[in-house]
């Protein structure tokens, strides 16, 4: 009966001994758990301090996405103003939507203007062909007082 009960005296010390090193690697790993939190925070600040949220996303995921106008704007901007540093930006895998992209953006965002600028002549024209046309008529209905 000694025996047995300095057995499980050995083996409870074991468990507790052992409970305890479990404790300490849990609040260790807690603290490098917040600590590379506090660290991917600041970081996700600094990039977005640079980049947009799509930019973000592009560079986390390195997925196909959808570019807001506005990133379409500002990378149109600087492949016009420098075709060669837009190329070498991309190659580096620079976030940015790619030239292609940029190409097919332009020519929809033209077709666009057109199409407005076409509805507002149409605009122009019909209110025109209208006021013309209400001039008929008002001259047609004036009343003739011939006496």
């Amino acid at each position: 009966m000694a025996t047995l009960s300095s057995e499980l005296k050995r083996d409870n010390l074991i468990m507790n001994l052992s409970i305890q090193t479990s404790e300490r690697d849990t609040e260790r790993l807690q603290r490098q758990l917040d600590k590379s939190n506090d660290l991917y925070g600041q970081l996700v600040t600094n990039l977005e301090r640079i980049f947009s949220p799509a930019q973000i996303e592009k560079i986390q995921n390195d997925r196909r996405i959808v570019w807001p106008r506005a990133d379409l704007i500002e990378a149109h901007n600087l492949y016009a103003a420098s075709r060669s540093v837009c190329n070498i930006l991309l190659r580096r895998n620079y976030p940015l939507p790619s030239v292609r992209t940029m190409q097919y953006w332009e020519a929809r965002e033209r077709n666009r203007t057109a199409s407005a600028a076409n509805q507002t002549a149409q605009r122009s024209a019909t209110e025109q062909a209208m006021s013309h046309l209400l001039e008929v008529i008002d001259a047609i209905n004036l009343v003739h007082n011939y006496t």
